[in-house]
C-alpha cells in the first residue's frame, strides 16, 4: 500500500498484520488490500478474507496525520493483535546521528538509541520516531492518550537506506472474541525538529484545569536512604530534624512513610518495627504539624502472604490458568469483587489509621495480564479502576502519588506522579532519569503534577557519614567491572548534588526529599534549603536529540526566564549557549552564580564534569 502521495517525504508503504489465535498470522496481502477512498485529508484501505474485513484509516489533523485499524470477524475468531508497518527512507543528511526515541514500555529502557543496520529497538509504548540532531527536521510517532489496550512500536533498520516502523495494539482474551476490534490511535508528526515534535504530540492531552492540578508536595520520604530496613523510630528523628530547622519547618508540609513499615506485600499491619501501630504513628506525624502519607505495593502481592492464600480468586492468571507473577508477586484483579473488596478495606483502613497521602506503586504489573474477570476489560483499564478504588476508599481530600503509573492511563486518576526510573546518590541514575525526562516533559499540567524523584544530596561533600546508602548487593560488580547497573558508582560529589537538585526544580514537580536530614553536612543542608521551592512549569530540553540527554534546559515563568546549563562530561570543560542557534530572543543580559562570560549573544560558562548553572535571564 502506498502512503508517499499524502505522508510526503520518506514514507514508502504500509503492511498490516492481523494474528488469530493459535498464532495464525493474516498480512494486508490475504486481504487484498486497496485504497478505495482518498483526498486531501484522508486515506481509507480495504480488505475482505472470508468473513472478515480490515481496514486503514489515515486522517489529518492540524499537526499530524492520525493512523487506525479496524478488524470485523465473526465474533468466533479470536483475534490476539492488529499491527501495521510503514517503510521509510532516511534522508541523506543525519543518517549518520540517527536516534529513536523510545519512551519507556519499561522506564529502564527510555532513552535516545542508535539504530544499525539488521537491528530492531525493544518494543516501546506511547511514542517512538527518527531523530537525526537537535536542529533537523524528525519523524515522531506517539499513540493518543488515553489508551485502553497495549499498543507497542518497534523500529528496524533493513538497510544502511530503510527502515521499518511498526505499531501493534495487543488485545486481552476477553476482547478478542469481539466482533469488531480497533487498535490505539496513532499520531504522525513530520517536518518539526525533536522538541518541537515531542512538544506537539503532549499538546493532543488537554491541559488539566487550574484548580484539578495538584500543588506540588514537599516533603519528606524514607525509601532513599532506609530502602526496607525502616524502624518507627527513623520517621520521628527526621519529622525531629524537620521540626527544628527553621527553613524545613517552614517549606516541609508532609511525611511519607514508604518501604519497610508493613508485615508483607499483601499484608498491609505494621511490623515488629512499628509495635506502637500505624495510628500512634499517623498521630506523632500529624501532631508535627506534618501530613502523614504511606506507601503500599499497589496490586502486588506476596505469594506466601495470608490474602493470596486464603483467597486465591482475586488474582489474575495466565492463559494456561497458571498464577501470573511479576518481580515474583502475584497480582491482584481489580476487576473481580473479591480484588475490588481487598483494595477498598486495605486503603479505607489506612485512611481511618490517619494518613492522608497514599504513595500507589508497582500498578504496572497489570499490564502484563493477558485477561480479567471482567472481559472487556484492556490493562490501562484496569489500572485506573485500581486508582478509582483507592480514590472511593480515601476521598477527594487524600493526595494519590502514582508509582509505576503508566501514563497512557491518562489524566483524573493519580493527582502527581512519579517518573522514570528510581533516583539514588549515583550520577548515572540522574542521566537515567533525564533520559525518560526530555522526551516526557509535556506530561506536567497536561496527566498529573510529576514527580521526579526524591531530591537527595547526600554523598561525600554533603554527608556526616562515610557509608550513606544501606547493603547494595549490585555494588561489588560495578567495582569490579566498571559496568554500570542499578545503585551503582561512586556517591555523589557536590556538583552532581547541586546538579540533580536543580534538575527536580527545574522539572516543577513534587520536592520530596530523601536524606537522613541528621546526617548531612552544613553544605548539604545548604543545597536542599536553596532548592525547597519547585518551578511553576516543567523545562524544556532545547537540544533534544544532540547527545544522550539534553544539556540545555529553558525554564519560562511568569515574569521570570531561565536556563539550566549542565556539563554531563565526566571532565571540566567550557559549555557555551547561543541564543540564535536554538531560536531564542536574546537578553540584555545573563546573571548567573558561576563565573561566565556573556558575549554577542553567547553565554559560555566553565563548569567541572558534571557540574551544572542557572543563568537569570534579563530582557
Amino acid at each position: 500500500m502506498n502512503i508517499q502521495s499524502v505522508l510526503g517525504t520518506g514514507f514508502q508503504n504500509m503492511k498490516a498484520e492481523v494474528i488469530l489465535k493459535e498464532s495464525v498470522c493474516l498480512t494486508s496481502e490475504d486481504f487484498r488490500m486497496s485504497l478505495v477512498n482518498e483526498t486531501e485529508k484522508s486515506l481509507e484501505f480495504l480488505g475482505t478474507l472470508a468473513d472478515m474485513t480490515l481496514r486503514i484509516y489515515m486522517r489529518k489533523k492540524e499537526e499530524c496525520w492520525q493512523l487506525q485499524m479496524e478488524w470485523e470477524g465473526n465474533g468466533r475468531l479470536a483475534c490476539r493483535s492488529l499491527g501495521w508497518s510503514l517503510s521509510f527512507i532516511l534522508p541523506e543528511q543525519g543518517r549518520g546521528d540517527l536516534k529513536v526515541p523510545c519512551a519507556g514500555r519499561y522506564v529502564s529502557d527510555c532513552g535516545l538509541y542508535p539504530l544499525n543496520t539488521g537491528a530492531s529497538t525493544k518494543p516501546d509504548s506511547r511514542l517512538s520516531g527518527l531523530f537525526f540532531g537537535p536542529h533537523r527536521p524528525c519523524l515522531l510517532i506517539g499513540t493518543e492518550i488515553p489508551q485502553k489496550n497495549l499498543h507497542l512500536y518497534t523500529v528496524t533498520r533493513i538497510d544502511e537506506n530503510t527502515v521499518w516502523i511498526s505499531g501493534k495494539t495487543t488485545f486481552p482474551k476477553g476482547q478478542g472474541l469481539a466482533s469488531v476490534l480497533r487498535t490505539e490511535v496513532s499520531f504522525i508528526y513530520q517536518g518539526l525538529i525533536p522538541v518541537e515534535a515531542v512538544s506537539a504530540y503532549g499538546r493532543h492531552v488537554s491541559v488539566i484545569p487550574e484548580k484539578a492540578f495538584a500543588e506540588p508536595l514537599i516533603g519528606w520520604n524514607s525509601w532513599d536512604y532506609y530502602f526496607s530496613a525502616l524502624r518507627q523510630e527513623d520517621i520521628w528523628e527526621n519529622a525531629d530534624c524537620i521540626e527544628q530547622d527553621p527553613v524545613l519547618k517552614e517549606a516541609v508540609k508532609c511525611v511519607i512513610v514508604d518501604m519497610g513499615w508493613e508485615h508483607r506485600e499483601g499484608e498491609w499491619y505494621a511490623n515488629y518495627r512499628f509495635p506502637d501501630g500505624l495510628k500512634a504513628l499517623a498521630e506523632r506525624i500529624s501532631r508535627r504539624g506534618l501530613i502523614p502519607g504511606i506507601w503500599t505495593n499497589g496490586c502486588e502481592i506476596h505469594p506466601l502472604s495470608y490474602p493470596a492464600l486464603r483467597n486465591g480468586e482475586m488474582l489474575l492468571r495466565n492463559a494456561d490458568h497458571t498464577l501470573l507473577q511479576v518481580d515474583q508477586f502475584y497480582v491482584i484483579d481489580p476487576t473481580h469483587p473479591a480484588g475490588e473488596k481487598f483494595l477498598y478495606q486495605t486503603y479505607k483502613r489506612l485512611f481511618q489509621a490517619g494518613f492522608r497521602i497514599f504513595k500507589v506503586d508497582f500498578v504496572d504489573a497489570l499490564l502484563e495480564a493477558e485477561e480479567f474477570y471482567d472481559a472487556g476489560c484492556g490493562p490501562y483499564d484496569a489500572v485506573r479502576r485500581v486508582f478509582e478504588i483507592v480514590r472511593q476508599a480515601v476521598g477527594h481530600g487524600s493526595h494519590i502519588l502514582g508509582c509505576a503509573y503508566p501514563p497512557e492511563c491518562g489524566a483524573g486518576y493519580a493527582d502527581s506522579c512519579r517518573i522514570g526510573v528510581d533516583i539514588h546518590n549515583h550520577w548515572e541514575h540522574v542521566l537515567w532519569i533525564l533520559e525518560y525526562l526530555q522526551i516526557n516533559f509535556w506530561e506536567n499540567g497536561r496527566l498529573f503534577r510529576i514527580d521526579p524523584d526524591f531530591m537527595i544530596v547526600r554523598g561525600i561533600d554533603t554527608s556526616l557519614e562515610e557509608e550513606t546508602n544501606v547493603l547494595n548487593p549490585m555494588g561489588e560488580i560495578w567495582r569490579n567491572t566498571g559496568r554500570h547497573c542499578w545503585r551503582s558508582g561512586p556517591v555523589f560529589d557536590r556538583y552532581e548534588a547541586e546538579t540533580w537538585a536543580n534538575i527536580v526544580v527545574f522539572s516543577g514537580g513534587n520536592v520530596i526529599l530523601g536524606d537522613r536530614l541528621g546526617m548531612l553536612n552544613q553544605e548539604g543542608l545548604r543545597l536542599i534549603h536553596e532548592h525547597l521551592k519547585p518551578a511553576g512549569q516543567t523545562a524544556v530540553p532545547l537540544d533534544l536529540g544532540a547527545g544522550r540527554v539534553a544539556a540545555f534546559w529553558y525554564l519560562q515563568e511568569p515574569g521570570r526566564k531561565r536556563l539550566l546549563m549542565i556539563n554531563h562530561s565526566d571532565r571540566e570543560k567550557t559549555i557555551s549557549f547561543s541564543f540564535a542557534e536554538y531560536g531564542l530572543p536574546v537578553p540584555e543580559n545573563v546573571f548567573c552564580g558561576k563565573k561566565g562570560v556573556w558575549k554577542n549573544g553567547v553565554y559560555s560558562c566553565f563548569l567541572n564534569r558534571h557540574e551544572s548553572a542557572v543563568a537569570e535571564l534579563v530582557f
